[in-house]
């Protein structure tokens, strides 16, 4: 995962990656995302892929 990275989530469509926190299991990612604005998700439970 990296900054600037597009990707995509089952529920909210692309996005892109804005910011990184954390590491490991307890990393954090806040996607920006049309229409919906930024999002903060849990890096594994967010089911991310790239777009």
């Amino acid at each position: 995962m990296r900054i600037g990275l597009k990707v995509r989530h089952i529920k909210f469509g692309v996005g892109i990656v804005r910011r990184l926190e954390g590491a490991g299991d307890g990393q954090k990612v806040t996607v920006q995302f049309p229409g919906v604005g930024l999002k903060k998700l849990l890096v594994r439970f967010a089911g991310l892929e790239p777009a």
